[in-house]
């Protein structure tokens, strides 16, 4: 082969190399990054960045090796995001941070996998829409200013070993149809105490201390003595009958009692304060119907009933207003009942006044020491 053939052909090889790197560039990997797709070995600056490669599929696992993610991110294939903790750093607690705006973390699609990660300081926490077979572990949900965990038309999704926590509403679920309220929620709780999600149980009592309590397709569940407060729902019903909620404080949750599809419970004897709605009910198969009140004379406490019916009087010292408590047409409190003194405020009095009475008793017995070393000579001298 003569030199000037040689010479061509090398020329030649080396402007196609050229002409292949410039259409199909070379991604390089570096530790400097800070998210690592364990299945491609790939390093990204970002979470959101890691997820939209091309290299990224379905069913890869992401780590994450930064203690702070200041980002709002999408999940749109099924990955699963491993924390620090997970990936060999016990020491750093990753966090995704929405720096005060936005949904922290979207999944809009299904089988997708989130572990040890905090998610903090959004709008919304985390947000599944349509999102099935989704696996939460090991998760801190905190100081969000709506939502703390929120599963819309989704199914079958796991929740264990979770924390919610200082949001406005930690956890809510909603659905269109019956299947969209199967869950398992296992070992994790709202506010420090258990979330209760009851599927398929019947004949049980809760009277447990609980952060969250759902009854999806149950039947003779008695729910009482709770304080449920600070939820997308104080207390879910959806596809439960023939059970009954007695003697229990619902406060400051978006919906109080949210009812779907749940025919023949007794509510009776709560108290619904300041939630943004108080009951909402929802038929889809057919209207339910519900008894909210004890049919002899006792109904429930409702915070918002004096500015509903401000022309509303107690009948004769009886501690029950004259006019019902209307819900829609098939469900009303038929004997809402008067606010009274609140009793949980009488401890707390006593409390505060024997403290006063034993300072008032000290006080006594020191000036009486005070002027009787005052009196003794002697004794000034010791002192």
């Amino acid at each position: 082969m003569s030199r000037k053939i040689f010479f061509v052909l090398v020329i030649s090889i080396f402007l196609s190399s050229l002409l292949y790197v410039g259409l199909n560039p070379i991604v390089e990997s570096t530790n400097n990054y800070p998210v690592r797709n364990e299945d491609t070995g790939l390093h990204y600056a970002t979470i959101q960045e890691a997820i939209n490669a091309n290299e990224t599929l379905d069913g890869h696992i992401i780590g994450l090796d930064l203690d702070v993610f200041w980002e709002h991110i999408v999940i749109n294939k099924s990955v699963r995001l491993y924390g620090s903790f997970w990936i060999g750093h016990p020491e750093v607690i990753t966090t995704i941070n929405g720096n005060g705006t936005g949904t922290v973390v979207t999944v809009e699609t299904d089988d997708v996998g989130m572990h040890g990660i905090k998610i903090a300081n959004g709008i919304n926490g985390i947000v599944l829409e349509e999102a099935d077979n989704c696996f939460l572990a090991s998760l801190y949900v905190v100081d969000n200013a709506e939502t703390g965990i929120y599963l819309r038309d989704s199914r079958n999704c796991t929740l264990e070993y979770s924390h919610i926590a200082d949001n406005r509403y930690n956890l809510g679920v909603e659905g269109s149809s019956a299947e969209h309220f199967f869950h398992k929620m296992v070992s994790s709780t709202a506010n420090g105490k258990p979330i209760h999600y009851l599927t398929n149980e019947q004949d049980k009592n809760m009277t447990e201390d609980a952060g969250y309590i759902a009854a999806i397709n149950c039947t003779n569940i008695t729910i009482e003595n709770q304080n449920l407060t600070n939820n997308h729902q104080g207390l879910l019903f959806a596809y439960t009958n023939n059970s009954i909620i007695r003697n229990i404080n619902i406060s400051n949750n978006l919906y109080g009692i949210y009812i779907q599809n749940s025919n023949n419970n007794t509510i009776f004897y709560n108290n619904f304060t300041n939630n943004t709605y108080q009951v909402h009910v929802e038929a889809i198969d057919e209207y339910p119907s519900n008894t909210w009140d004890d049919g002899v004379g006792k109904g429930n406490y409702w915070s918002d009933y004096e500015d509903r019916y401000p022309d509303a009087e107690e009948i004769d010292d009886s501690g029950i207003w004259d006019t019902p408590y209307f819900i829609d047409e098939n469900n009303q409190d038929s004997y809402p009942i008067v606010p009274e003194f609140p009793k949980f405020l009488i401890l707390p009095i006593f409390m505060i006044a024997t403290l006063l009475a034993v300072a008032r008793a000290r006080y006594v017995v020191l000036i009486k020491n005070k002027l009787y070393i005052q009196s003794h000579p002697l004794l000034q001298e010791d002192n």
